[in-house]
C-alpha cells in the first residue's frame, strides 16, 4: 500500500461525499480513480470495493452494527458510522484483511477526524463484531420475508414488498442476490470498424490489453463481456473505437426493433448514445436527441471516438411534441427515464435514493413522452417502449396505457428472441429481464405497431 496516502481516508471522504452531497456512486468512484491513478493496481481495487461494497451492503451493515452498539444507529455520528459501516464491510466480505488491522485502523482515522473520545466506542464494537460475527441474526425468513429480504440483501422493505406482490419469494431473492454479484462491463462491438471475429482474434494477439478477461455474450451476437481490466479507456479496443458500452439487454431491443437498412429512426432520449450508435450499425439512420447540451455532448464524444456515421444529434425536449416530425419515423425508440431498479447491481445507491413517489412522478413523464412520441413512427411503424427498471407501474402498466389511449397494437416477437430468453409474454408484444434468470440488466422491452392510416 502506498505510504504517500491513506487508503481508506479516501475511501471514507468518498463515503462522505456522496452522503453529503448526493454524487452518484460510480461517478464519485471513477473520479478518485482518475485522481489517484499513480497509485498500484491493488490500491485502486481496494478503494473500489470498500466503497462499493459498503454502499451496497449499508443496510445490513448497519443491521449489524445495531446488534452490537450501545447507541442506536440514529443517533451515532454520521462520520463515526461510515468509519463503522466501511469496517464491518472488511470484517464480514473481505477475509484477506486481518481483524486487527482493520480494527487498528479505525481507530486511527477516528482520532484523526477528532473524535479521540470514541476511540474506544469504534474499537469495542469492531472488536465485539469480529469476535461474535457467528451470532449475527436477521429476521425471520418465514415469519416476516420482506424484512429478511431488505435486511439479508440491503433493499428497502417497500422495493421488496413491491416485487413480492408480484413474484414468488425465491425469484426475488435471486434477483436480489444477483444485484449483489460482480458483473463484467458489457460492450457492443463497433461493426463498422472491425468484424465480431477479426475483434476476437484482436484481444487474443493483444500484447497492450494484459490482464483483459473477455467472453462472449449470451444473446446477442455483436457483444461482449469484459472483465479484469484496470481503466475500460486506457483498453485498446475502447480507445480505437471497436466497442462502446451498451448492455446485452438495451442491444436486445435495438435488435428486435425491425430495424433495416434504410430504416429512419428517432432515439428520444439518447444520451449517452448507445441506443443511437447500436441502431446505426443495425442499418438506420437516426436522429439522436436529448434534453441538454451536456447530454448532447456524451453522444457527440462517442460518435467522435467510434467514428459511427448516419446519426444525427440535436437537443430536444422529449416530452415535447415538434409537428415537423410527425409520421416520420420507421422506428422510434422511447428508451424512457426511469427508476433503473433493475441496474442496482451497477448503481446500488439508486435504492436509497428513488422513493415510491419518485416512481409515481416517473410514470407521468414517461406518458408524456409517449404522449408525443408515438406520433412521430409512421403508420405501420415501430415503437420500441423500454426501461431498465423492474417496475410493474414503469413497465407493463405503461404498456396497457399505451394500446388503451393510442393507435398502438403490440407486435408478437417470441420468434425473434434468441434461445434462453423465449417466454410467452413475447406473444404479447414484451418481455421483463431479471438479474437471477436472465444473463442482463433488469429491462423491459415492449415493441408496439401504429394500426392507423393517413
Amino acid at each position: 500500500m502506498s505510504q504517500s496516502v491513506n487508503i481508506r481516508e479516501i475511501i471514507l471522504n468518498l463515503l462522505e461525499d456522496m452522503q453529503q452531497h448526493q454524487t452518484p456512486c460510480q461517478a464519485a468512484i471513477g473520479t478518485a480513480l482518475s485522481k489517484y491513478q499513480y497509485l498500484d493496481k491493488k490500491d485502486r481495487s481496494m478503494i473500489s470495493r470498500i466503497t462499493r461494497g459498503t454502499i451496497e451492503r449499508r443496510l445490513y451493515l448497519d443491521w449489524v452494527i445495531g446488534q452490537f452498539s450501545s447507541v442506536k444507529i440514529s443517533r451515532i455520528k454520521p462520520l463515526i458510522l461510515n468509519i463503522l459501516r466501511m469496517s464491518v464491510y472488511q470484517l464480514l466480505f473481505m477475509d484477506s484483511i486481518p481483524a486487527h488491522a482493520v480494527c487498528n485502523e479505525a481507530v486511527r482515522l477516528s482520532g484523526r477526524r477528532g473524535f479521540n473520545g470514541l476511540k474506544g466506542y469504534v474499537n469495542g464494537v469492531l472488536r465485539n463484531i469480529d469476535r461474535r460475527k457467528d451470532t449475527i441474526s436477521l429476521p425471520d425468513k418465514n415469519k416476516t420475508p420482506a424484512a429478511y429480504l431488505s435486511v439479508a440483501y440491503s433493499v428497502p422493505e417497500w422495493m421488496v414488498l413491491r416485487w413480492l406482490a408480484y413474484d414468488d419469494f425465491d425469484t426475488v431473492q435471486r434477483m436480489l442476490a444477483a444485484f449483489l454479484e460482480p458483473s463484467p462491463v458489457t460492450v457492443r462491438i463497433n461493426t463498422d470498424k472491425i468484424t465480431v471475429e477479426d475483434f476476437w482474434k484482436k484481444l487474443a494477439w493483444s500484447k497492450t490489453d494484459g490482464g483483459l478477461h473477455a467472453v462472449r455474450g449470451h444473446y446477442v451476437p455483436y457483444a461482449a463481456k469484459l472483465e479484469a481490466f484496470d481503466h475500460l479507456t486506457a483498453l485498446d479496443i475502447f480507445k480505437e473505437g471497436l466497442c462502446f458500452v451498451q448492455d446485452e439487454s438495451s442491444m436486445l431491443a435495438g435488435m428486435l426493433a425491425g430495424i433495416r437498412n434504410g430504416s429512419t429512426v428517432i432515439d428520444l432520449c439518447a444520451a449517452p448514445g448507445g441506443k443511437s450508435m447500436n441502431a446505426a450499425l443495425l442499418g438506420g439512420h437516426v436522429d439522436a436527441r436529448d434534453i441538454s447540451e451536456a447530454k448532447i455532448e456524451k453522444i457527440s464524444e462517442n460518435l467522435k471516438r467510434t467514428g459511427i456515421k448516419n446519426i444525427r444529434v440535436q437537443v430536444r425536449d422529449a416530452s415535447m411534441f415538434y409537428a415537423e416530425d410527425e409520421n416520420s419515423a420507421d422506428v422510434v425508440i422511447a428508451d424512457v427515464p426511469c427508476s433503473g431498479l433493475g441496474i442496482l447491481g451497477k448503481k446500488p445507491d439508486i435504492k436509497y435514493r428513488i422513493s415510491a413517489a419518485d416512481i409515481d412522478a416517473l410514470t407521468v413523464l414517461q406518458r408524456e413522452i409517449i404522449a408525443s412520441g408515438w406520433r412521430y413512427v409512421k403508420p405501420g411503424g415501430t415503437l420500441m417502449y423500454s426501461t431498465c427498471t423492474v417496475s410493474r407501474a414503469e413497465n407493463e402498466a405503461q404498456l396497457q396505457w399505451m394500446t388503451e389511449n393510442f393507435p398502438l397494437e403490440p407486435v408478437d416477437f417470441y420468434e425473434q428472441l434468441p434461445k434462453g430468453l423465449k417466454t410467452e409474454t413475447a406473444r404479447k408484444g414484451y418481455i421483463q429481464l431479471m438479474p437471477g434468470r436472465h444473463h442482463c440488466d433488469g429491462f423491459f422491452i415492449a415493441r408496439l405497431r401504429r394500426k392507423d392510416t393517413i
